[in-house]
Parts: C-alpha cells; sequence; structure tokens
C-alpha cells in the first residue's frame, strides 16, 4: 500500500522546531551558554549537527536546504513588510512611500 502523502518534510520540520526548542532550553539552563551570549537557534543547531553526524538522526541534506531557503526569504520578506511606528510621518511622505501600514 502507497502512502498518499510522504510525510518527510514534516519529519524534517518536527525535528527543526525540536532543536530549536532544545536550543531554548539549553539557553536558559546552562550558565556557559548565558555567559557568552550564544544565541539559542545556534546551541539548536550544533545539537542537531551533533545528532546528524553521530548518525542518531538521518535527514536527507536536500530537505534542509529547501526549508533554510524557504525559511530565509520568508525573513527577508518579514524585514520589509514591518511596521516602524516611531518613524515620522513627514520624512515618510517627503520620500513618496509611506510603507506597510
Amino acid at each position: 500500500m502507497n502512502a498518499p502523502f510522504e510525510f518527510n518534510s514534516m519529519l524534517v520540520f518536527a525535528w527543526l522546531s525540536f532543536f530549536l526548542i532544545m536550543g531554548l532550553y539549553l539557553r536558559a539552563r546552562v550558565a556557559f551558554i548565558q555567559k557568552f551570549l550564544f544565541p539559542s537557534c545556534l546551541v539548536g543547531g550544533f545539537a542537531g549537527l551533533v545528532a546528524m553526524q553521530t548518525g542518531l538522526l538521518n535527514i536527507e541534506t536536500d530537505a534542509l536546504e529547501n526549508f533554510g531557503y524557504h525559511f530565509f526569504n520568508v525573513s527577508f520578506i518579514s524585514v520589509g513588510l514591518t511596521r516602524n511606528d516611531a518613524e515620522d510621518e513627514a520624512g515618510a511622505k517627503i520620500a513618496g512611500v509611506k510603507g506597510p501600514a
């Protein structure tokens, strides 16, 4: 019986989410990581790298590349759509561009 839908992308997303949450937890609990101001996403990414290189986790690199590509694009799009409330309205009207409302 064939599966009606490939769940590989959902599993990759679940593992990425798990490692990000694990990075948040380790950042909150380990004093060494807090002292040197390591970001939680870096800690989680390093934990995922260790899990992949030791063979505990088998994720195809193509799937990670696809997720990285799309998340990177979404992050840049969201920066452009962010509204700046502190911006002077007169300055925005002079430039002719008001920005997102």
